[in-house]
């Protein structure tokens, strides 16, 4: 079972964000993303900068 499927996520906020990605310094390579909801951000971020990832998300149960 999908993550996505267990609990209720806001969609603005599933997706890549590169709005936010633009933002982090260019020599970033630890990043705590506070917020991550299901990742999408985090996986962006890995995959461009290679940089190493961990997030945080309050998972409300549906």
């Amino acid at each position: 079972m999908r993550i996505m499927e267990l609990y209720d996520f806001n969609p603005s906020c599933v997706g890549k964000r590169s709005d936010i990605r633009n933002l982090l310094p260019t020599n970033a390579e630890k990043i705590f993303d506070v917020g991550c909801s299901a990742g999408a951000l985090g996986e962006q971020i890995k995959l461009e900068k290679k940089a190493d990832i961990t997030g945080i998300e309050l998972l409300p149960r549906k």
